[in-house]
């Protein structure tokens, strides 16, 4: 990745980054006018899109001015792909069939594509879906839908887990937040559209943090917040009026777990989510401190000038029932299921460590689903490892 940087000085130098080793950043010099003009000029002609502009400036130290967003699909899809590689979208899986050789099942064809190895990384929702489709899950199950047992696995489906959100919402006195009127976002959206900076730059959430409630053990965080400057209730879809901001309250190391099964042996419908949330009660007095201890930050002096009402949880939410009976109203997943094909050596496992699924040759699972304990923080980092290492295992 080559990144151009702007001080404030105005001088421009070139930074180089290796992708692959992401502690090792290379400064080059930085450039006159010329030299910098015929740069870009030369670097948008080989790579445009490894290509960004960081503005150090004076109130937001962020990159604000980028030519184009390097993400996780251009990083690993920009390297040389094997010629006879195919590659079809929209397209929906029914099951993978298998060939039995010498009385052991082994995955030979998805769908219509004959392979000599199936990979499956439908994430923690569809992964076991298609497995258990495929014949491979609780026995009992299986034949209650009149699915062929292929392999009684009893922990497909299970172990599922998630990070549950709480948003605190207060009101902003002032006009400042990013509570956009539709004219508004029209031009926030024209501005980036041709500058690439301004608040359509912003990833909404500014600011974190992970804290230890009295919960926590071993000095372990487990609460992490978001900062976002804007009102957000039920992921956004409310909009509400005026000005204001939100902190989000998500619990890190959930005890409560649920399942996914079929609803039907139909591979287009979807299947049945039971996420069981608080059900263990430690969950719930998780999110009860880290709602707490959002209100004693948020309580400071340097909002005084900023400090509307309290919207969620409300002024008069303050007992353990009262928070309870709020988190159950308005807590909301962050999209992090994992565990659902989890990986182990016990019988409840469903892959090994090379996430190879137990008892069948030529099947993997390579997504979330495979996580036994979900990580205490965002899930799309750990994701990309497992996918990483599975490359790796694939190609040995």
């Amino acid at each position: 990745l080559v990144v151009l940087v702007e001080n404030r000085a105005r001088e421009v130098g070139v930074a180089f980054l290796d992708l692959r080793r992401t502690h090792e950043v290379r400064l080059a010099q930085f450039l006159d006018s010329h030299a910098y003009a015929s740069t870009l000029q030369l670097l948008e002609a080989l790579q445009p899109a490894h290509i960004g502009i960081c503005q150090e400036q004076q109130q937001r130290p962020m990159c604000e001015k980028i030519i184009a967003r390097w993400h996780a699909d251009a990083a690993h899809a920009a390297g040389p792909s094997a010629d006879d590689a195919r590659f079809a979208s929209m397209v929906a899986v029914k099951k993978v069939e298998f060939d039995e050789q010498k009385g052991r099942q082994q995955a030979r064809r998805i769908g219509v594509v004959e392979a000599p190895a199936v990979t499956l990384a439908g994430g923690a929702i569809n992964s076991p879906q298609l497995l258990l489709l495929s014949g491979i899950g609780p026995a009992a199950e299986l034949e209650a839908l009149g699915i062929k047992v292929v392999l009684d696995l009893p922990g497909v489906g299970t172990n599922l887990h998630d990070h549950v959100d709480y948003c605190v919402l207060v009101k902003c006195t002032q006009p400042l937040t990013y509570d956009f009127g539709k004219l508004e976002e029209l031009r926030v959206g024209l501005r980036y559209l041709f500058t690439r900076d301004g608040p359509g730059s912003s990833n909404i959430a500014e600011a974190g943090a992970f804290l230890c409630t009295a919960a926590a053990k071993g000095g372990r965080p487990d609460v992490q917040l978001h900062f976002v400057p804007a009102q957000l209730d039920d992921h956004g879809r409310n909009r509400l009026p005026g000005h204001g901001y939100t902190v989000h309250v998500c619990g890190l190391q959930p005890k409560s777990r649920g399942r996914i099964t079929l609803a039907s042996t139909d591979p287009t419908a979807a299947p049945r989510i039971q996420p069981n949330y608080l059900a263990d009660p430690i969950d719930a007095t998780v999110l009860i401190n880290g709602i707490r201890m959002v209100r004693e930050i948020l309580a400071a002096k340097p909002f005084d000038p900023y400090r509307g009402a309290e919207v969620f949880p409300g002024p008069d939410a303050h007992s353990p029932g009262a928070l309870l009976a709020a988190i159950r109203a308005k807590a909301e997943t962050v999209y992090h299921p994992v565990g659902t094909c989890r990986m182990g050596r016990d019988m409840d496992a469903v892959v090994d460590p090379r996430l190879r699924v137990h008892g069948i040759e030529g099947l993997s699972v390579v997504d979330a689903s495979v996580m036994p304990v979900i990580p205490s923080g965002n899930t799309n980092a750990p994701t990309i490892m497992i996918a990483e290492r599975a490359a790796e295992f694939l190609g040995a």
